[in-house]
């Protein structure tokens, strides 16, 4: 074993020593911190962080303690700060300053050790690099019994919680779905079944740290169809997250309101004066109550009426 290996072994045993007070041996922890723990979240390498942390001694009698040796591999960017004190009473207090400057993009755990004349204690440090932390709002998006040519929107919100920003690119099958156009009504041209906004840029979206994206899909059929698709949302390698992966799927149906079986009343021959009757049903595709308003045409106004 090496003379420098032997150093500490002899710091101890010459510091340490047992504490009796009363007739009673002191086992605790000589020094309680506060905080318990310190954590330096979110650094950027190069910067230099600080945090201050109070050592109250806690033991029944006089106490003092020194700074150990770091371990080796967080020697180049934490350092302890403090100012040697005298033999502390119980109850009292003083402050050490943690100093962190992160050399590399990698977390740190470890623990700062101290050694007090009533035994060894350690400080617990934690060192969280940034990181982006996405949560989307859905992973299933309906368009539900859309009827033809109206316009239907779902909103995705892409939310980041962490400190790192990323960029997202839209892909998958929803690529090809953007690209499926229907007929408008009058025949004179075509649209697209579904669109997305922002609908200029779909790769390298930027999504901010704390803070979120939304992208809004647009569904407007021209006629009676379904659709099923998968939207892939790829995330900036440099953010280390998965890709996210929604569902899409929409169902266009033809106008909700309709009249059953007979579309025209033919009363054929008629005599003035004498009352005519006959009976439609109108028939409701959607799962809510409409209502509806019959109007009689201005040439028949004062000889037809519903009831």
């Amino acid at each position: 074993q090496g003379i420098m290996d032997r150093i500490p072994a002899r710091q101890k045993a010459h510091m340490v020593q047992p504490q009796v007070v009363q007739g009673k041996l002191y086992e605790g922890c000589g020094f309680l911190p506060d905080p318990g723990e310190v954590v330096f979240q979110d650094f950027t390498v190069g910067q230099t962080y600080e945090k201050t942390v109070t050592l109250t001694n806690v033991s029944r009698s006089f106490n003092v303690f020194k700074v150990q040796a770091l371990p080796a591999k967080i020697m180049d960017c934490i350092e302890v700060r403090n100012i040697p004190q005298s033999l502390m009473s119980a109850g009292l207090s003083t402050k050490v300053t943690i100093v962190f400057t992160p050399k590399e993009n990698v977390d740190i755990d470890t623990h700062l050790p101290f050694l007090a004349k009533t035994g060894p204690f350690t400080i617990p440090v934690k060192c969280r690099m940034k990181r982006t932390v996405i949560d989307l709002s859905t992973k299933h998006i309906v368009f539900d019994s859309v009827v033809v040519a109206e316009t239907a929107k779902q909103t995705l919100v892409i939310k980041n919680d962490g400190a790192l920003a990323t960029k997202v690119s839209v892909q998958g099958d929803v690529l090809n779905a953007i690209r499926m156009t229907h007929t408008i009504p009058d025949g004179t041209a075509t649209k697209p079944v579904l669109s997305i906004r922002p609908s200029d840029k779909l790769n390298g979206l930027f999504v901010p740290a704390f803070g979120s994206l939304s992208l809004t899909f647009i569904f407007t059929p021209n006629e009676p169809c379904s659709m099923e698709t998968s939207i892939f949302l790829a995330f900036d390698a440099a953010s280390n997250i998965d890709d996210q992966v929604v569902f899409l799927s929409g169902t266009a149906v033809d106008v909700p309101i309709f009249v059953e079986k007979n579309q025209q009343m033919d009363f054929q021959c008629i005599y003035d004066g004498t009352l005519y009757r006959d009976k439609f049903s109108v028939r409701n595709t959607t799962k809510s109550s409409v209502n509806i308003r019959p109007e009689v045409p201005a040439l028949l106004r004062g000889m037809i009426e519903f009831v």
